[in-house]
């Protein structure tokens, strides 16, 4: 759904604002789901750029405790998804809800640390 001109001039307002009444910047990202650029950008035109907007623009979101414990925990599910077998890279990217490109890397990490039998090896036990 493509947001109008007004309807963007809406959020960019509501963005500035909640950062001028102290919101941090990385919590308006994810309130409004939308990338830090769009959160400075909404700053810098309201003329709402506080000292602590101003510095570099960090390339990633400093790593939450939050977003950690979705991270390992997605990556355990991946590995039990994998261990149980049975279901393709594509279909535990899907179950878990990220690209099978991130189940594809998991799955060659974890067949490096020994926690996998390749594909097609009979699991010992």
């Amino acid at each position: 759904s493509l947001m109008t001109h007004a309807e963007r001039a809406e959020r960019r307002e509501r963005i500035a604002e909640a950062v001028r009444n102290g919101a941090d910047p990385w919590q308006v990202c994810r309130d409004e789901s939308v990338s830090w650029t769009t959160v400075y950008d909404a700053c810098r035109a309201g003329g709402r750029l506080g000292k602590r907007v101003r510095k570099p623009l960090p390339p990633l979101p400093p790593l939450t405790r939050e977003f950690n414990a979705v991270t390992v925990k997605r990556t355990c599910d991946i590995i039990a998804l994998l261990q149980q077998g049975g279901k393709s890279l594509r279909a535990i990217g899907l179950v878990v809800g990220v690209r099978c490109q991130w189940v594809s890397q998991i799955e060659t990490m974890a067949l490096e640390a020994g926690l996998l039998a390749p594909r097609g090896a009979k699991a010992s036990g």
